[in-house]
């Protein structure tokens, strides 16, 4: 993961509310402990006192690092090229 020097000047940041609005079905109380200590899973964040606030370019790396791609099927099945 990036460390604190890679936020950019002009760096997007979303809400908790944005953020579970880009993944639907993804609750706001899943977020909340995704960021407690015990748990040190989910998507980079900044807080400065009561406010959360996603760097967008950090969401967008970890999602990118959580994609999951299927192995095609045993003997190349699926679609055949014409």
């Amino acid at each position: 993961m990036p460390d604190r020097s890679t936020l950019a000047e002009d760096e997007i940041f979303l809400t908790t509310q944005q953020v579970c609005e880009r993944w639907p079905g993804l609750s706001r109380r899943t977020l909340e402990n995704w960021r407690s200590k015990e748990s040190n899973r989910g998507p980079p964040f900044i807080r400065i006192g009561r406010m959360v606030w996603y760097p967008l370019s950090l969401l967008l790396l970890w999602e990118a690092e959580h994609l999951h791609v299927p192995d095609p099927p045993p003997g190349g099945g699926g679609l055949k090229p014409r």
